[in-house]
């Protein structure tokens, strides 16, 4: 089943709500627990929280579109005009391993050209996506010193 990546809309909010949640829970339910799960995804992926980052023009927010279902989103900054931060990329639990996630890291990073580098921080417990990034060319920096209890890895891949 193959999908198509396009810019996120207000149409896609709501789905996308629900990708989110299920993605987290499933991903982040084993180290944070279920009840912070639940508080981080009911702030970070509210509708209004999206709303936002749908219109930020310093942003690229795009989506997997698998017909009829959304199968994943990525959510890409450009900070300092050099670096294109990766702040979200999420494939829906039944899409995962299909190439989906590469697809959106692949369209978010071209969005902004090729000759900047790109950067991820994301939970160093979350091995999965660890390893994703790293068979994408992004590597290990470190820990991020303010992520206290919970390393967080800081990834980064130079143009290509």
């Amino acid at each position: 089943m193959s999908v198509s990546i396009r810019p996120a809309t207000d149409d896609d909010l709501e789905a996308l709500r629900v990708l989110l949640r299920e993605t987290w829970h499933q991903t982040y339910d084993s180290l944070y627990g279920e009840t912070e799960v639940q508080s981080i995804a009911a702030d970070w992926f509210s509708i209004e929280a999206m709303e936002e980052r749908l219109v930020r023009p310093d942003a690229t927010f795009l989506v997997a579109d698998g017909k009829p279902e959304i199968a994943g989103m990525v959510f890409a900054v450009l900070r300092d005009d050099e670096v294109v931060a990766v702040e979200q990329l999420y494939v829906a639990p039944s899409r995962q391993s299909q190439g989906v996630g590469k697809a959106l890291l692949d369209a978010a990073l071209s969005s902004f050209g090729t000759s900047r580098s790109a950067e991820v921080e994301l939970p160093a417990a979350n091995r999965r996506a660890v390893a994703f990034f790293s068979r994408e060319g992004f590597e290990t920096l470190g820990l991020d010193p303010d992520a206290a209890a919970r390393a967080t890895v800081v990834m980064e891949r130079n143009p290509r």
